[in-house]
């Protein structure tokens, strides 16, 4: 158990300041060493109301533009690797999504190898019961023999995480997952072992490609039941 380990929050928001303000709450609720919101130029009163909020931990980064998910990940990614130095791990998360409460001390429990350069935690629907289809995580079918011939059979199933592995406590080596609930090792960033996610992409498809680009530099993809989320 490690007990030093420094976990910082990455939130991107644009335009849904209630959704963000609940998802906000449950994140000032957990022990994160630093809480990073990336504003995307929202209209909606969302700076002013980032601007009142008082919390130490809490850093604000104000886009003149809107980025998107992927713009915005970048720019958060980097104020966590480059300015949050004594921080070792990130999570990232829309700001329609949050930590379930224990989020951090589940992440501190961990044993993680060295060889594990990210995580992807257990999405569910804001009933807490059903998963978030959209934040399984898979395998590459292309990388493992079974799960190619898997594939074919079953199709979507065939390559996506089951339920049981939900059900378990024990983490799952996979190849992707979303940007919901993902954790990235900030030593692999500063490093230059990989890099910041793709921000041309605005908003699709980032995630996927990030985790995959980790995975091919030779780091582990960890999903790890027991850290939950929610997302709406």
């Amino acid at each position: 158990m490690n007990t030093a380990r420094r976990l910082v929050a990455v939130i991107v928001t644009f335009n849904r300041l209630e959704k963000l303000k609940e998802s906000l709450q449950h994140t000032l609720e957990n022990d994160f060493f630093k809480i990073i919101v990336v504003n995307n130029a929202s209209t909606d009163g969302t700076g002013e109301w980032l601007d009142s909020v008082a919390d130490g931990r809490l850093q604000v980064i104000h886009s003149e533009q809107n980025l998107g998910g992927a713009g915005g990940f970048h720019l958060g990614f980097k104020r966590a690797a480059d300015d949050t130095l004594d921080a070792d791990w990130l999570v990232c998360f829309d700001d329609d999504a949050f930590p379930e409460p224990g989020l951090v001390e589940v992440f501190r429990s961990l044993d993680i190898p060295d060889d594990v350069g990210s995580m992807a935690g257990a999405v569910y629907l804001p009933d807490g019961q059903r998963i978030s289809e959209m934040n399984r995580p898979s395998l590459n079918p292309f990388w493992h023999f079974s799960t190619f011939f898997s594939t074919a059979g079953h199709g979507r199933k065939g390559f996506h995480v089951t339920n049981e592995a939900y059900e378990s406590d024990e983490p799952v080596d996979v190849d992707s997952s979303s940007f919901v609930g993902c954790f990235i090792r900030l030593q692999n960033i500063r490093e230059g072992k990989v890099g910041l996610p793709r921000s041309e992409l605005f908003i699709y498809a980032d995630d996927i490609i990030y985790v995959l680009d980790s995975r091919k530099a030779g780091f582990r993809h960890w999903f790890v039941p027991t850290m939950r989320f929610r997302h709406d």
